[in-house]
């Protein structure tokens, strides 16, 4: 097989040059996979995967000048990094080049000449676990000033930064984390995003500040979990609200938060389920192997009885950064937990060390340690469930499903 290509495009602010991302994969060996469908002999897929210790894709920036129809490259050294992202900044000559080392504890902002393909380096960020990479870098209109968030001080946060690389200001602070930014209204200088500094990590709710980290606004503050899509000027933004046991509804309001009209209100399975005798979903702390307090979520059997005892499930995912346990519509396998609840089975998840919305630090201890601290806490949950009275202690099972299936297998075993 010859040269193959991946391209990530990105036009500059006015079409005057198209920056790419080539991968060169000419000395990446190839790989077949069998696939075993319905027919008589399987189909065979081969394609470029570099093992460990194999050559990987050489990958390069390139910028298009569209009128001289040049291109220039940019002279990144060649080595073993990632380029997760590229983005232009309001100059159409200067390209934004995200630099991630291999060992992804190491990030450089680079900022690239259109015409020479030279860079400089804009902010250097070290952390002694890793960098989460995400896409909140904003390049404002002064042209002078961007936002980049960050956990550099334990929790995740938003930060604004002049075009030497110098911090002017944190905006945001405290010990709650920024889960979602949206954007900044050039017109009022505000910044919208979806935090949990109100209810701490089961809840997300949306606010407004502004440039200088003062006017905090509550935009979305109903309990459980909103999250917004604005229009691009900001004079609109759809608001998608649930709870746990309740589903999605849906607003469409003006800027300063009157109602336009609802978009959806998901009335109909609101009364089926209720026909159904749904069960609630109820939350608690309990401890983990190291008596740290781990949100969980319980769904208690039909006509549940202190007296009785049943045998519980126990759905896990565990892995970094992710939740199984918060206050919104959407739990994996829902309507299943249901039906097993109304045959009898308690349904518990609990959210381990190494989860998310809880800062840096809880997120990142299983850093080199994947699954040991994860599964501690688990066996913890159990041990604690067996010793509930209601719990019948000799049927306690877990399910789960990518890496719940990892921690699903190291419990049992």
């Amino acid at each position: 097989m010859g040269l193959r290509r991946r391209i990530c495009l990105e036009w500059s602010p006015e079409g005057n040059y198209l920056a790419y991302i080539r991968f060169d994969e000419k000395q990446v060996p190839e790989f077949t996979m069998t696939h075993f469908r319905d027919k008589t002999y399987p189909d065979y897929e081969t394609f470029k995967y570099p093992k460990v210790g194999e050559k990987n894709a050489i990958v390069s920036v390139h910028i298009y000048d569209v009128k001289n129809e040049k291109t220039v490259q940019v002279p990144i050294p060649e080595g073993d990094f990632y380029l997760p992202r590229i983005k232009w900044t309001q100059d159409d000559k200067t390209l934004c080049i995200t630099h991630l080392n291999r060992h992804q504890n190491k990030l450089q902002l680079l900022l690239a000449n259109a015409k020479t393909g030279k860079y400089e380096v804009l902010l250097t960020e070290e952390n002694k676990y890793y960098i989460d990479i995400h896409d909140n870098l904003t390049f404002l209109p002064d042209g002078k000033t961007f936002l980049w968030t960050s956990e550099k001080d334990g929790y995740n946060h938003l930060y604004l930064y002049d075009l030497t690389g110098k911090l002017v200001r944190q905006i945001t602070k405290g010990d709650w984390e920024i889960t979602a930014f949206y954007g900044f209204n050039k017109k009022n200088n505000m910044l919208y995003y979806q935090s949990t500094q109100q209810a701490g990590p089961l809840e997300r709710q949306v606010f407004s500040i502004d440039i200088n980290g003062a006017n905090l606004k509550k935009i979305a503050t109903e309990t459980g979990t909103s999250e917004a899509q604005f229009s691009p000027n900001f004079s609109y933004y759809m608001l998608n609200w649930s709870k746990a046991g309740t589903p999605n509804r849906y607003t469409l309001h003006e800027q300063d938060g009157k109602l336009v009209r609802v978009l959806e209100d998901n009335a109909d399975l609101i009364k089926l389920m209720a026909e159904y005798k749904f069960n609630p979903v109820e939350f608690q702390a309990i401890p983990g192997a190291d008596n740290t307090k781990l949100n969980t979520w319980t769904i208690k059997p039909s006509g549940f009885n202190r007296n009785n005892k049943y045998p519980v499930l126990m759905f896990v995912y565990g892995g970094p950064g992710n939740q199984t346990v918060k206050n919104e519509w959407g739990i994996s396998n829902y309507f299943w937990f249901q039906l097993l609840s109304q045959k009898g089975y308690m349904i518990v998840s609990v959210d381990n060390r190494g989860t998310g919305a809880r800062g840096e630090q809880f997120k990142k201890m299983t850093y080199l340690e994947l699954g040991k601290y994860e599964t501690e806490d688990q066996i913890a949950a159990a041990t604690y469930l067996s010793n509930q009275l209601f719990v019948d202690s000799s049927r306690i099972g877990i399910f789960g499903w990518s890496y719940g299936g990892y921690m699903s297998s190291l419990c049992l075993l």
